[in-house]
């Protein structure tokens, strides 16, 4: 990894016009070493027919020791049940190494220009633009290039009445831009295996995708000082502009390795649309405050502000509801819901001395604030010819290659928009004291709350299923025209409750800070992968949140050594002038949530209690913490939606999951070269302890399948258990979870760096 980057500034005229220029870059490579990948064996490709060519052009070489038929024993995968070992293993390994390099450029330039005593004028732009480039799989072309970019410019007016008025006006612009891709042939034709593994096969990535947004923000805001106010008037207008290109891509899915060769597949999934969608809102705010400083020991502040956000709407009329009673499709050129939304949401905070010496003070706020209601592309996706689906062998006549079949009936997803939706706002508020307990050390101890409500369904959540096939065999939908019926409805609520306790000592060259929140949060938030256990009633699905953590302790300490002016070179040199830190973090597990199955499709219900205790007595991560058997299907399990067998009584998000515990360390020293020129020397040591530090397990279902009616797991042989075995296992690490590469959650890392100043 490389970084570098520099500062430039100065005057341009004396007095008036100065600027300021900053760049940054990064360089870095990496490459995961993937032991374990497979690939079809030379049996298999000799096998496959004159359709299936130019799937085999595009597979990985076979590496040198396996290219005979039948292939070697030695590069056989284990494990790999093979119906026809005549001629050898299918599947052969074939170890790969993936890299993936960064390339980041970011910079800035102001400019500030002081017209007269009176004006005051400054513009800005700012640049990020990067370009990643990972390689996802070893076949032709398996490379996702993503670009991001990033642009903002801002030209900013400040006007001096009077002393006591100041006008600030500002016109800003901000641009973002990403092209996700992929370097496969071209139309984008995937393959893999369907629920079976047939190796690493050539294709896509998944999602390839442009996104263009514009924001242009226009403000202007007012500040007059009179007596013991100090009063803030002023307005925004923002424009919205989102533009989205989801890339059509095709993928055949294959239930063997002779179906792979005659060209028979079992699934063509349809992704992505034609081209750009685009859709448009503006918000148009405005808001007033006023600090009244009451007396020498009270201030209050107080404010309103009200927010009117304008319909989204597309460009092309490509967008329309759909009417659930009548289960049919409104017009596109009708908008989707009724508007602008009008929001007002006051503000009231107080500082307090109660004692009038500066060592006491309390604080308190409370507001109300709101969220414009967010969108998406669901909506032009009820249109068919740009919605996402899948076909099967039993529903249409498949093979590579085909132009993709029309979308069978009774199998369309649908969106619908409440015509009245309301945006969603969340209440804040605090309490907290402040206190020096002794000579510049700070105790505060905050009670901080929040509610949320209305929040939007089907965004960042899951939607709202009015139309839920049974869980368990995908059959008995109320209305048969269409499949999901995606509701994205403005009913989810939550709450966040917490105790924040600090202390901060600064004084000479000793500086520490200690940190403690004890939290609580509780909605029904459910992750928009998964689905609501009861999509007739989301509030069943009320409980801890996913990221509830309840216990978070953080200290940090700072030292400055002294410069040994009185020591020899040697002393000076190698003992002074040393800044040293450490950092220690430690917290308790996020939410775990036992559900019936947990695989990529398992059943979002949940389990019953059996009364044997949930966690083992000795169990210890990454395995055994919490006992399988301490669950059960509930009786009469039937899997269908909002039946009262479908919702066991264990709540959702019932376990806490592995903790975190992290010890960090870092040194720096300047060491003068000449008088202008100097040389940094920085060591960071990471995880001293080399503690580790486990993600969160993947499958937290009971069962490893189930059929209905069922009161048990089902599909139980001597090689399957019923149960699954595997409940709640962890499989990695939070930083190989998160792709972290130096920092939190690694192993111990040592990391020196040197930097030249002049």
């Amino acid at each position: 990894m490389n970084q570098f980057g520099g500062n430039l500034a100065g005057p341009i005229v004396k007095g008036k016009l100065f600027f300021f220029a900053n760049y940054e870059g990064l360089q870095q490579k990496t490459t995961l070493i993937n032991k374990l990948n497979s690939t079809p064996s030379a049996y298999v490709r000799s096998q496959f027919v004159a359709s299936m060519q130019p799937v085999l052009a595009q597979l990985e070489p076979l590496p040198a020791d396996c290219t005979a038929i039948p292939a070697p024993v030695s590069c056989a995968v284990p494990g790999y049940t093979d119906p026809d070992p005549v001629n050898g293993s299918d599947l052969v390994y074939a170890p790969s190494a993936l890299p993936t390099t960064i390339s980041e450029n970011s910079g800035a330039v102001r400019v500030d220009f002081d017209a007269t005593s009176s004006d005051r004028v400054f513009g800005r732009f700012t640049i990020d633009d990067g370009l990643t480039n990972q390689t996802y799989g070893p076949n032709q072309g398996q490379i996702a290039p993503e670009a991001l970019l990033n642009l903002y410019g801002i030209v900013d007016e400040t006007h001096t009445f009077t002393p006591t008025l100041i006008n600030e006006l500002s016109v800003a612009v901000q641009k973002f831009h990403s092209d996700t891709n992929s370097e496969t042939p071209q139309p984008l034709v995937g393959f893999e295996g369907f629920f079976v593994n047939l190796g690493s096969l050539p294709g896509p990535n998944t999602f390839n995708q442009i996104n263009d947004d514009t924001t242009i923000d226009i403000s202007d805001n007012a500040t007059k000082t009179a007596g013991r106010h100090t009063i803030k008037v002023g307005a925004q207008i923002q424009f919205n502009h989102l533009d989205e290109w989801l890339r059509e891509q095709q993928e055949f899915e294959f239930g063997s390795f002779p179906n792979l060769e005659q060209n028979q597949p079992f699934v063509l999934s349809k992704l992505g649309f034609p081209g750009f969608i685009g859709v448009r809102n503006s918000n148009w705010d405005v808001y007033a405050e006023d600090d009244w400083r009451v007396n020498s020991r009270l201030t209050i502040n107080a404010g309103l502000r009200i927010d009117t956000n304008t319909v989204w709407d597309d460009i092309d009329n490509l967008q329309q509801n759909f009417d659930y009673q009548t289960q049919s499709f409104l017009s596109p050129n009708k908008p989707l819901y009724n508007g602008p939304t009008v929001d007002v949401a006051p503000r009231l905070g107080l500082n307090y001395d109660p004692f009038g010496h500066g060592k006491t003070v309390i604080h308190a706020y409370y507001g109300l604030f709101y969220l414009p209601l967010q969108f998406g592309a669901n909506f032009v996706t009820n249109n068919p010819t740009y919605q996402s689906y899948s076909v099967n062998a039993f529903q249409v006549s498949l093979a590579y290659p085909m132009a993709n079949p029309a979308l069978p009936a009774g199998t369309q997803n649908v969106y619908i928009m409440p015509q009245n939706v309301k945006d969603a706002y969340s209440t804040n508020w605090l309490f907290g004291v402040q206190q020096e307990v002794a000579r510049n050390t700070i105790l505060t101890v905050n009670y901080v709350g929040n509610e949320d409500h209305r929040m939007q369904a089907g965004q960042n959540f899951a939607g709202v299923n009015l139309n839920p096939a049974n869980l368990v065999n995908d059959n008995n939908r109320p209305f048969s025209g269409f499949a999901n019926e995606i509701l994205e409805s403005d009913e989810l609520s939550g709450s966040y409750h917490s105790l924040q306790a600090g202390i901060r000592h600064n004084v000479g060259k000793l500086n520490f800070e200690v940190n403690y929140t004890w939290s609580h949060t509780i909605n029904d938030f459910v992750n928009f992968l998964n689905n609501f256990s009861d999509p007739y009633d989301p509030a069943k699905d009320m409980g801890n949140g996913d990221g509830d953590i309840r216990n978070n302790l953080t200290g940090s300490v700072t030292y400055n050594f002294p410069e040994w002016k009185g020591g020899n070179r040697f002393e000076r040199l190698v003992v002074g002038g040393w800044q040293t830190s450490s950092i220690v973090q430690t917290r308790s597990g996020a939410a775990l949530n036992p559900t019936l199955t947990g695989t990529f499709f398992g059943l979002p219900s949940r389990p019953d209690f059996t009364g044997i205790p949930v966690r083992l007595p000795h169990g210890s991560w990454p395995t055994g913490v919490y006992n399988v058997a301490a669950y059960e299907v509930e009786p009469g399990y039937n899997g269908n939606p909002g039946d009262p067998t479908t919702l066991g009584n264990v709540p959702r998000n019932s376990l806490p999951g592995p903790g975190f515990f992290q010890w960090d360390f870092s040194a720096m020293k300047n060491f003068p070269v000449t008088q202008k020129i100097k040389v940094q020397f920085r060591a960071d040591l990471f995880n001293i302890l080399n503690h580790p530090n486990f993600g969160n397990p993947g499958n937290m279902g009971i069962c490893n399948s189930i059929s209905a009616p069922s009161s048990s797991c089902g599909g139980a042989t001597p090689t399957n258990p019923a149960y699954n075995l595997q409940f709640a296992e962890v499989g990695q690490t939070i930083a190989d979870q998160d792709d972290t590469l130096v920092g939190s959650g690694t192993n111990r890392q040592i990391q020196l760096a040197l930097k030249v100043i002049f």
